[in-house]
C-alpha cells in the first residue's frame, strides 16, 4: 500500500519548523501564482521551439544553421549563468525573473518586427536569439531559488514533478498550435505570441508576497561565489557523478528537437502543420514521464528513476534511425520526451534535495554550468553530421552514445541514490 498524499497546501510550506494555516495557504498561493505564470511563458516557450526552427529553415533551408542557432542560445545561458547563480543567493530572486521576462519580450517582439518590415534576414534573428539565450541563466536560477523558498523539504519531487509536467503540456498543445499559426500566418507570428506570454510571466512574477530568506553572508566576487558552488559539487561523490551523466545528456540533447523537425520536414516531406500536430503528440509522453517520478521514486529512488528516463531516450534514439514511418518517429519522439522529462526531473530533485538552500543559487549555476557547457557543441555537431548524411546517421550515433552514458551511471553511485521519500517526514 502506498504512502498517503500529502495534501497540496503541506507540499508548499517554506524550509523550517511547523508553520502557521495561514503561513502554509499563503505560500499554497504563492506557488499556485508561480505556477500559472511559468505555465503561460512555458507555452510560448513551446511556441518557438516550433517556430524559430521553422523560421531559419524558412531562410536558409540548413539544418545545420538550425543547430548553430540552437547552440548560440544555450551558450548564451551559460555565459550568465555565473553572476546569476551569486545575485540570486545574495538577493531576491524575483527581481531577476521579472527583468530578464521584460528583457526577453522586447527581443522576441524585435524578431517580429523585422521579420514583418525587413522580410526573412537570419542577423537580426541570431542577434535576438542570442540575446535571448543571455536572458535565460538568471530566470532560470532564481526560479530555483525561489522554489525552494516556497517548497517543504522532502516535497520537491513532487513540486518539480508538477511543474515539469506543465511544460510537458505546453509541449502537447504549444507545437499544434505552432503548427496551425505557421501553416496560416507564417512562423513571425508564432513567435509574436511568445513574446507576449513572456509579458504575463513577469506579472506574475510581480504579484507574488513570498519574503525570500535574508542573507548574512559577506559578498565577494561572483567567481568567487561561484566556485563555492563548483567546490561544493566536487565534494559530493553523487553530484559529481549526476553532473558527469548529464553533461553527456547534454551533448545529445541539444540537437534532438532541431533533428525530429528537419527529419519531418525536409526528408519526409510533411508540412508545418503536420510537424506541429506530431510533435505536440508526441510531447504526451513528457506529460507521461514527469507524472510518474514521484511514483518512481518511492519504488525506484532518484538515481534509478534518472538512468530508466535516459535507457528509455536510448531506445528512441536508436529506434528514430531505423525507420522511414512518420508515425513511428512521432512515436519514438514520445518515448524519448517521457524519458528526458522523467529522468531531468528526478535529476533535479535529487540536486536540489542534497543541496542547502543557503547554497541553492550558486550550486545550481555550477551545476548547469557543467550539464549545459556541451549543449551547444551537440546541436552544432549533430546537425552538421545530419546535413552531411542523414538524420538517422545522427539519430544512431546519439543512441550510441546515450547507452555508454547509462553504463557509466550504473558503475557510479548514482544508480542507488534513493532521495527523500515522498510523504516521509523532512
Amino acid at each position: 500500500m502506498s504512502p498517503p498524499r500529502p495534501h497540496p497546501t503541506a507540499a508548499l510550506s517554506p524550509p523550517g519548523a511547523a508553520e502557521s494555516s495561514a503561513s502554509s495557504a499563503a505560500n499554497a498561493r504563492d506557488f499556485n501564482v508561480l505556477w500559472s505564470g511559468l505555465a503561460l511563458s512555458y507555452l510560448g516557450t513551446a511556441l518557438s521551439v516550433v517556430a524559430v526552427p521553422l523560421l531559419v529553415f524558412e531562410a536558409t533551408h540548413s539544418v545545420a544553421k538550425m543547430g548553430l542557432l540552437t547552440g548560440l542560445n544555450r551558450a548564451g545561458g551559460l555565459v550568465t549563468m555565473a553572476i546569476a547563480g551569486a545575485l540570486a543567493d545574495r538577493m531576491d530572486p524575483r527581481r531577476m525573473m521579472i527583468a530578464a521576462d521584460l528583457a526577453q519580450m522586447t527581443a522576441t517582439l524585435a524578431v517580429c518586427a523585422c521579420w514583418w518590415l525587413i522580410g526573412p534576414t537570419t542577423s537580426v534573428l541570431f542577434v535576438c536569439v542570442i540575446l535571448g539565450g543571455l536572458l535565460q541563466g538568471p530566470f532560470s536560477v532564481g526560479y530555483q531559488k525561489l522554489l525552494k523558498t516556497l517548497v517543504a523539504p522532502g516535497r520537491l519531487t513532487e513540486a518539480n514533478s508538477r511543474i515539469d509536467s506543465t511544460f510537458a503540456v505546453s509541449l502537447v498543445i504549444g507545437p499544434v498550435l505552432a503548427g496551425a499559426v505557421c501553416a496560416r500566418f507564417g512562423p513571425a507570428w508564432a513567435i509574436g505570441l511568445d513574446g507576449l506570454t513572456f509579458a504575463a510571466s513577469a506579472v506574475a512574477t510581480a504579484i507574488l508576497r513570498v519574503r525570500p530568506q535574508e542573507t548574512t553572508r559577506e559578498r565577494r566576487r561572483v567567481l568567487a561565489e561561484l566556485g563555492d558552488g563548483l567546490r561544493f559539487l566536487a565534494r559530493n561523490r553523487l553530484l559529481r557523478a549526476g553532473i558527469g551523466v548529464m553533461a553527456g545528456i547534454g551533448f545529445v540533447d541539444g540537437a534532438v528537437y532541431d533533428l525530429f523537425i528537419f527529419r519531418l520536414r525536409q526528408e519526409l516531406q510533411q508540412s508545418e502543420q503536420v510537424i506541429g500536430i506530431t510533435l505536440g503528440a508526441a510531447s504526451v509522453g513528457a506529460v507521461v514521464g514527469a507524472k510518474l517520478v514521484p511514483r518512481l521514486q518511492r519504488r525506484l529512488g532518484l538515481g534509478a528513476t534518472v538512468l530508466g528516463g535516459f535507457a528509455l531516450c536510448a531506445v528512441a534514439l536508436c529506434g528514430s534511425s531505423a525507420t522511414s514511418s512518420t508515425p513511428i518517429v512521432a512515436l519514438c519522439a514520445a518515448l524519448f520526451m517521457c524519458g528526458r522529462f522523467g529522468g531531468g526531473v528526478a535529476w533535479g530533485a535529487l540536486r536540489q534535495e542534497t543541496t542547502p538552500h543557503e547554497y541553492v543559487g550558486r550550486v545550481t549555476a555550477g551545476a548547469w554550468l557543467m550539464t549545459q557547457s556541451l549543449v551547444p557543441l551537440g546541436a552544432a555537431a549533430m546537425t552538421q553530421l545530419a546535413e552531411r548524411t542523414t538524420s538517422r546517421t545522427a539519430f544512431a550515433v546519439m543512441g550510441g552514445l546515450t547507452w555508454l552514458l547509462i553504463l557509466l551511471g550504473l558503475a557510479g553511485p548514482l544508480s542507488k541514490a534513493r532521495g527523500p521519500v515522498a510523504g516521509a517526514p523532512a
